[in-house]
């Protein structure tokens, strides 16, 4: 293997030559070793892949390392990909949004949903701590823009399991604030009191 640091100082040697002498270094550049060039490239490319190597080393390093450390929760102790692929899957779903939930409970393709000739109804979300409530939106729906489909920015709630403290202020009859509806609630507060209970249950 080419001592590198060798070369280096030779490079840096007839560097300084052509302060001195222009004529000199030129030579050099015109006289350069072949094989010193291609055994560089050779040993560039010998590092490339040992350094892929230790990448791929390291990361599988890191998910056997999911089920070792200290704290680590119980479903995480499997280091096996198909576990780990599930677990994914579900935590992908429990922190789903609450535009790509309201649309993941209609097709898009329909035409009565693309032009508003009907009245898509997500599923009642149930959340991990066993809370539960409707979030619509629809152009039946309180919400804005009252279209079928979205992006939305304000989601209509319904009929919460328990008292949801975080929206009140929206209540259409906040003297039963489990028997009435939300209008117009803001879709970041909505996802506050979701996640306030600890996210949507997977596979609900």
């Amino acid at each position: 293997m080419l001592d590198l640091e060798k070369l280096k100082q030779a490079v840096l040697t007839f560097m300084q030559a052509k302060n001195d002498d222009e004529e000199a270094f030129t030579c050099y550049l015109a006289t350069l070793n072949v094989h010193v060039i291609l055994k560089l490239i050779e040993q560039n490319k010998a590092l490339e892949a040992d350094l892929e190597t230790e990448r791929l080393r390291l990361a599988a390093c890191g998910v056997a390392a999911l089920g070792y450390f200290d704290g680590c929760k119980d479903e995480y102790r499997s280091a096996s990909l198909e576990d780990t692929l599930r677990l994914y899957e579900s935590n992908k779903e429990k922190n789903m949004d609450l535009n790509e939930y309201l649309m993941s409970q209609r097709d898009e393709n329909d035409p009565k949903v693309r032009d508003d000739y009907s009245f898509p109804l997500a599923k009642r979300i149930e959340c991990e701590d066993g809370f539960s409530l409707s979030v619509q939106a629809s152009h039946g729906a309180y919400c804005s823009p009252r279209t079928n489909l979205g992006p939305w920015d304000q989601v209509e709630v319904g009929f919460p399991s328990d008292v949801p403290v975080e929206i009140m202020n929206y209540a259409e009859q906040p003297e039963k604030p489990t028997e009435t509806v939300y209008g117009y609630v803001p879709i970041e507060l909505g996802e506050t009191l979701i996640a306030a209970h600890g996210g949507m249950k997977a596979n609900a």
